[in-house]
């Protein structure tokens, strides 16, 4: 009975210690959630803010012959060669780019309307919308699946995470992590910012082993033993 105090505080000890491994485990999947988000809506304002020069000058008719190509060299130098994006008058004209199949596009109808961000999960596509200020021009860039990926793969090692951007109703898997097997499912969401978009990191937490819980349980044994040696 002499040793049972020591035994419970080390019982304790071993609960605190796998509760702050926990903690900080949630801790790191929420700040690489963060990360991803911000990493996005970081690529995304770059890429906005060179479609809306181009938009502007397409609207008030200063598009020089050369800012076609300008646009696409400069869309595809940040995304490895895919410079996905169409520029359109309000009469439906291609100004810049080129169109995706009707299956795949934003519909013609609501190219001027909806949000600066829209998922397009039948075509796997994010469309990101930029509308000159008299609303006479449009632009459209889409981002495939593994564009995005890459773009919001975190920096830190967190391995077998899945990535899911949700807007509404309309979700968009972006990374092809099944996440099959035992141990809890853990999610956490990070807002991205644009279109009312959020970012969801999903991970897979290891099971519970038996060698988890005899190091719980391992200061009651040893005590146990104490005891029945004693």
């Amino acid at each position: 009975l002499t040793l049972l105090p020591l035994g419970i505080i080390a019982l304790f000890a071993s609960l605190q210690s796998i509760h702050t491994a926990d903690v900080e485990r949630d801790g790191l999947l929420r700040l690489t959630a963060v990360q991803s988000a911000r990493k996005l809506s970081s690529e995304f304002a770059a890429d906005r803010a060179a479609l809306r020069i181009v938009v502007a000058a397409f609207a008030n008719g200063s598009a020089d012959p050369n800012q076609c190509w300008r646009t696409t060299a400069f869309l595809g130098s940040r995304a490895e060669g895919l410079s996905d994006f169409a520029i359109h008058a309000r009469d439906g004209r291609l100004l810049c780019g080129h169109t995706l199949p009707s299956s795949d596009a934003v519909p013609t109808n609501t190219r001027f309307s909806g949000p600066e961000a829209q998922l397009l999960p039948q075509a796997k596509l994010l469309a990101l919308r930029v509308v000159s200020p008299d609303r006479s021009v449009v632009a459209i860039r889409y981002y495939g699946r593994g564009h995005v990926d890459d773009i919001a793969d975190p920096a830190t090692a967190l391995q077998n995470r899945r990535l899911t951007l949700v807007q509404g109703d309309q979700r968009l898997a972006i990374s092809k992590a099944a996440l099959a097997g035992p141990g809890r499912l853990r999610e956490v969401e990070a807002p991205v910012g644009l279109g009312g978009i959020t970012l969801v990191m999903a991970v897979r937490e290891p099971p519970t082993t038996i060698f988890r819980s005899l190091s719980l349980f391992l200061p009651l044994l040893m005590w146990f033993a104490a005891a029945a040696v004693g």
